[in-house]
């Protein structure tokens, strides 16, 4: 989410480890990255980009729950 990419990634964006079930298992997703590696015209197909709606369901409290990281 709002990832600044350099031109170390890889067009594709995601790999799969050589393991396509993993495309069926995890989450390939990004939100409005931005920098020279995030062209999201040339991603994997199995990847996909969030909406405005669907990224307002990443807050910290969904993701981390009640710990708080020092």
């Amino acid at each position: 989410i709002n990832c600044v990419m350099g031109k170390h990634i890889i067009p594709e964006g995601w790999n799969n480890w050589k393991n396509p079930y993993n495309e069926a298992t995890a989450r390939f997703a990004e939100y409005k990255s931005s920098g020279s590696g995030s062209n999201a015209s040339e991603r994997v197909k199995w990847s996909r980009q969030l909406t405005d709606s669907e990224v307002k369901k990443y807050t910290l409290q969904n993701i981390l729950g009640n710990w708080i990281p020092k």
